[in-house]
C-alpha cells in the first residue's frame, strides 16, 4: 500500500521527517525543496493550479485526485498545521504514525482535525461575520439544488449547526477520497460559473477554499461516514494561544440570519 500524507505548501518549510508526511507545492512561485529535493506541484499533469487564488489548497486536492493511483489512505494536512496525539504540544514526534491512522481507519471512515464548536455562532454566522458574503451560501444552496438536490437538506442543517469540522484536512482511503472529491469539484466548477467575485477583496477571493470546509461536512452527515478525531496543532503556534484563541471565538454574537435559512 502507498499510504501517504500531503502536505500543501505555498513556501519553504520544515515538513516533519517522517517518509509517510510528503510536501506538495501549489501555485506557481518559485520551486520549493525537501531533503535537498524538488517538492511535487500541482501544476503538472491533469490540474488547476492556476486556480490556487480562489480554491487555496484545494488545487493540491485536485491534483491528487487525478493524478495519484493508490490503494491505501491518502492524508491532506498543511506545512504548519497538523494532526497529533497530544493537543498541548506541537513537537513533531506527536504527529500522526502511520500506525496510528491504520488503526483508526481499521473501524472508520475518515480521520479528521476536531470540530469547531462556538457558543453563539453557527456555521452560516461563522462565514457570514469572518470570511464572505452571506449571499455566497444562499447561491451555493442553489448550485446544490441543481447539481446535488438530494444534499440540500444536509446542506440546511449544516449552516444552522454550532460545530463542524474545519481547515479541508482529511486521511481516509484513495477510493474514498476519490468518490468525495468527484462529488466536491462538480459542485464547486459549477458555484465558480455563477458567482461574482468583481468587487470582492483578495481574502474573500478564496471562497472556493472557505465553502469547500462546509461542503466536507454536508457530505460527511449525508453519506453516513464515521470520523475518527484528532487534536489539530499549529506548528507555528503555542498550543496555549491556540486554545485561548478558541475560547474567544466561542464569544462572538449571533449576526442576522435569512428567512430561507430560519425555517430549516
Amino acid at each position: 500500500m502507498n499510504n501517504k500524507i500531503y502536505v500543501v505548501t505555498h513556501k519553504q518549510a520544515e515538513f516533519p521527517r517522517d517518509p509517510l508526511y510528503c510536501p506538495i507545492q501549489v501555485g506557481f512561485g518559485n520551486e520549493l525543496f525537501w531533503n535537498d529535493a524538488p517538492i511535487i506541484r500541482d501544476n503538472s499533469g491533469d490540474n488547476i493550479s492556476a486556480k490556487n487564488s480562489t480554491f487555496c489548497e484545494l488545487t493540491a486536492v485536485y491534483w491528487l485526485w487525478k493524478n495519484i493511483a493508490s490503494d491505501g489512505f491518502i492524508g491532506i494536512e498543511h506545512y504548519r498545521r497538523y494532526l497529533s496525539t497530544n493537543r498541548f504540544s506541537n513537537s513533531y514526534k506527536y504527529f500522526l504514525k502511520e500506525d496510528d491512522i491504520l488503526s483508526a481507519l481499521s473501524y472508520c471512515d475518515f480521520v479528521l482535525p476536531e470540530q469547531y464548536i462556538w457558543k453563539n455562532r453557527t456555521v452560516f454566522s461563522n462565514y457570514a461575520l469572518s470570511v464572505g458574503h452571506e449571499t455566497d451560501l444562499g447561491v451555493l444552496r442553489d448550485t446544490i439544488s441543481n447539481k446535488s438536490k438530494e444534499y440540500v437538506e444536509t446542506y440546511d442543517a449544516v449552516l444552522n449547526s454550532g460545530s463542524a469540522y474545519y481547515c479541508n484536512m482529511l486521511i481516509c482511503s484513495k477510493q474514498l477520497f476519490d468518490s468525495y472529491c468527484e462529488w466536491l469539484f462538480k459542485i464547486l466548477f459549477e458555484f465558480e460559473n455563477i458567482v461574482d467575485l468583481s468587487d470582492y477583496s483578495k481574502s474573500q477571493k478564496r471562497i472556493f477554499g472557505y465553502v469547500s470546509e462546509i461542503l466536507l461536512n454536508v457530505w460527511l452527515i449525508k453519506n453516513q461516514n464515521t470520523v475518527k478525531t484528532f487534536p489539530m496543532i499549529n506548528s507555528e503556534e503555542p498550543s496555549a494561544l491556540k486554545v485561548l484563541r478558541h475560547i474567544k471565538q466561542g464569544k462572538y454574537n449571533m449576526p442576522y440570519t435569512p428567512d430561507w435559512l430560519k425555517t430549516k
